[in-house]
């Protein structure tokens, strides 16, 4: 398996909904050929009016390079104790958010090898000395994947 790249993003005021934020995240995916499914969502409002308490969801989503290889994605966002205003038609949430993602490049994701300790040993062998140098490849790729999806959701949002 493949080094997991992790990138966080803090979003100190949030000007898009959460609901179009994961739509925005789905599209960005779906063009990059990757699967997206929506892990969970969750949006709890607070006693006050205009108060939430807590809003995540998590998206994962998959890519199948070839037989043996797929690049992952996980995207995860939280938001805690924020406050819901409207300034110039727009809906404003303030309070700490953060977007995380991780990326990797998986290799036997169907679990083919692992069922038999002999095709086991045949994949550690395959993997060290022949598809060691496309797998560096794989991962490189998958690495400039999740940060071009990371500038494009900064972008999205407005944050540096």
């Amino acid at each position: 398996m493949g080094d997991v790249v992790r990138v966080q993003v803090n979003v100190p005021k949030l000007t898009v909904n959460p609901k179009e934020l994961v739509n925005f995240i789905f599209e960005r995916l779906k063009e990059m050929d990757y699967v997206p499914i929506l892990k969970s969502y969750k949006y709890q409002k607070g006693k006050q009016p205009g108060e939430i308490t807590q809003v995540q969801f998590m998206i994962y989503a998959d890519k199948p390079i070839d037989d043996y290889t797929q690049f992952q994605v996980n995207c995860e966002f939280t938001t805690d104790n924020a406050k819901v205003s409207s300034a110039e038609g727009k809906t404003i949430m303030s309070g700490e958010s953060k977007l995380v993602f991780t990326s990797k490049a998986k290799t036997d994701y169907e679990d083919r090898w692992k069922n038999s300790p002999y095709l086991h040993f045949l994949k550690k062998l395959y993997e060290k000395y022949i598809y060691n140098t496309l797998l560096v490849e794989f991962e490189d790729k998958a690495e400039a994947e999740v940060f071009d999806l990371v500038e494009s959701v900064k972008a999205k949002l407005k944050v540096k």
